[in-house]
């Protein structure tokens, strides 16, 4: 049984604790929060755990075994490195860090401890990428040409101003609805299509109605409402849109849209995967889609650390997720000049 210990306990350390508990193999015994009544209300999802409001006391335990890290973005290298330092494996709420010097900072001490570091992109996991992961490795849609990744609302959630001021402040969090919501399509999708190098991406973000909306609430909403982007590679083409506030109908939609020179698939964020091929006349035959069992992010987290399995997403596949995501925001700063990217990205 793996021992482990959630440190953050807000909503999502909270979830994070209810599904490690759900977990085979993973034994929640620790909690921390600086917050004590926090701490007293997340023993209600791991009841007889050890409570502490100092991480470094959770480190010192060398009864735990792993850490879960659901913090504000800011604390993430800090923490991850003292973790890593106390020989403690890690599953960290995404993203890995705030930038991609800080992503290089935490894979370095993951090096030298020889522990394991997942991020927590919990929708590789889910029924609908599955079933797409296989559709996809069978060919059902022919060689693949073009990807639509995207994450919108017309509003921000009511949760997104409980989360506290740190997460409207881009100099703590990385960036608004891209690092948050965006960048989980951005990595299924990747992932879905096997990680093409991304040549150059070009990037438009959009501001003024989360700063109107912030102001009426005494909160500085400082990130961006919406930011939509292109990225490039040699033979796929790949849109990426998110959002707080985009004046669109629906109150919020979220799909991953692959097609190929057979057909499509189509990943819809609240449903499951359809997939189709399209016919000489331009009529469409559906693709029966398989049914397919799977496990959470944390499962796997724990067939890893059990030796069952391998690694993904790695630390590395994350700082190159933080690659393009700098990029993003670089070039809309830029009056969305196309950037290139290394030519390493997402090897």
């Amino acid at each position: 049984m793996i021992r482990c210990a959630t440190i953050g306990l807000r909503n999502r350390g909270r979830a994070l604790t209810r599904e490690a508990q759900a977990c085979e193999h993973i034994e929640v015994v620790a909690l921390c929060d600086t917050d004590e009544q926090r701490l007293q209300d997340a023993l209600q999802d791991a009841p007889g755990a050890q409570c502490y409001t100092d991480a470094a006391a959770v480190f010192a335990n060398p009864d735990i075994d792993a850490v879960i890290l659901a913090l504000p973005n800011t604390l993430h290298l800090t923490l991850g490195e003292q973790a890593l330092a106390a020989g403690k494996d890690v599953y960290m709420e995404k993203p890995l860090a705030r930038n991609v010097a800080e992503c290089e900072a935490l894979i370095e001490a993951q090096n030298r401890s020889y522990k394991t570091v997942m991020v927590g992109y919990q929708q590789r996991f889910s029924k609908t990428a599955c079933q797409a992961r296989a559709l996809l490795a069978q060919g059902a849609i022919g060689e693949i040409t073009s990807a639509t990744a995207r994450w919108n609302r017309r509003a921000a959630a009511e949760f997104l101003w409980e989360r506290g001021d740190w997460f409207l402040d881009p100099k703590i969090s990385g960036g608004g609805p891209l690092i948050d919501i965006g960048v989980h399509k951005l990595d299924l999708c990747l992932d879905l299509i096997g990680y093409p190098n991304i040549d150059h991406c070009v990037a438009k973000a959009r501001y003024g109605i989360g700063k109107r909306v912030g102001d009426k609430r005494d909160k500085n909403y400082a990130i961006e409402d919406a930011l939509d982007a292109w990225l490039f590679t040699d033979g796929i083409d790949i849109r990426v849109e998110s959002s707080y506030f985009r004046n669109q109908e629906q109150e919020e939609y979220h799909d991953i849209e692959i097609t190929g020179t057979k057909g499509g698939i189509r990943l819809d964020g609240f449903g499951e995967a359809t997939a189709w091929q399209v016919n000489d006349d331009g009529s469409i035959t559906h693709i029966e889609v398989p049914e397919i069992k799977t496990h959470t992010a944390l499962d796997h987290f724990a067939d890893v650390l059990l030796g069952k399995i391998e690694l993904r997403p790695t630390p590395e596949q994350s700082r190159d997720l933080q690659k393009i995501i700098d990029a993003c925001y670089e070039s809309s700063a830029n009056g969305s000049r196309l950037i290139p990217l290394d030519a390493g990205v997402l090897v």
